[in-house]
C-alpha cells in the first residue's frame, strides 16, 4: 500500500483538510492534531503494520468489503492538485498586544467544526465564542484563568471549556504559548 502514496513534504504549522473518502497516510516522524467530522465509519485498509493487527470488527465498522470499497475517491492527483485541494492557509481573526488568533479550519471547509489557533506572549483576555470548546496546548505553558478557576497547562495538555464562559485569561509562564481550540460548527447545533 505504501507504494500507492506519493510523499508530500509538510512543515510545522501546516494545516490540511482531507475530504472523506480520500485515501491518505501519515508519514513517519509527524506529530499532529487530527480532528475528524463526527462519523461512525472509519475504514482501515491495512490490517497489520509493524506487528499491530486490527481485529476484523475494527476494519470496516460492521460494513462489508464492497460497501467500504465504494466510499473511496479513486482519482489520481498530482502533488500540486493535492496542495490546492487540501492545504489550508490560516486566516487572521484577531490580533492585539500580546496575542494573535487565526482560523485554521473554517465553516467553508466543514459545517461540523471550526479550529482556531491562539498564540499568546503576554497575559491576555480572550473572548470566548460561548460554545463548548475542546483545546490543546501545542507549545509552551500557561495559566488559563476563568472567573472561578485557574488551571496550569503545559505542552501536550488538553482542556474543555463550557459554553457559558464569556471570556478567559491566558497568562504565559515563559515565552509564547500556542493553544488550538476546536468549536462546534453549524451542523452541531442542538445535537445531543
Amino acid at each position: 500500500m505504501d507504494a500507492c502514496f506519493e510523499k508530500i513534504p509538510v512543515a510545522v504549522g501546516d494545516v490540511w483538510y482531507i475530504p472523506g473518502g480520500m485515501p491518505h497516510a501519515i508519514g513517519e516522524g509527524i506529530t499532529m492534531l487530527e480532528i475528524m467530522e463526527p462519523s461512525d465509519l472509519v475504514v482501515r485498509c491495512e490490517y497489520e503494520r509493524e506487528g499491530i493487527v486490527v481485529p476484523p470488527e475494527g476494519r470496516f465498522m460492521g460494513k462489508d468489503l464492497d460497501f467500504c470499497l465504494d466510499i473511496f475517491d479513486y482519482n489520481s492527483y498530482s502533488q500540486g492538485e493535492i496542495r490546492k485541494k487540501c492545504r489550508i492557509e490560516p486566516k487572521l481573526l484577531a490580533q492585539g498586544k500580546g496575542f494573535v488568533q487565526t482560523e485554521l479550519v473554517g465553516s467553508e471547509m466543514t459545517t461540523c467544526f471550526t479550529v482556531e489557533k491562539i498564540e499568546v506572549n503576554n497575559t491576555t483576555l480572550i473572548r470566548h465564542p460561548r460554545k463548548f470548546t475542546l483545546g490543546v496546548v501545542c507549545s509552551g505553558s500557561c495559566l488559563l484563568k476563568t472567573k472561578t478557576e485557574t488551571v496550569k497547562l503545559e505542552s501536550g495538555d488538553s482542556f474543555a471549556m463550557a459554553a457559558a464562559i464569556a471570556n478567559y485569561v491566558v497568562e504565559p509562564i515563559a515565552g509564547t504559548v500556542t493553544l488550538v481550540q476546536v468549536l462546534p460548527g453549524e451542523d452541531m447545533k442542538n445535537k445531543h
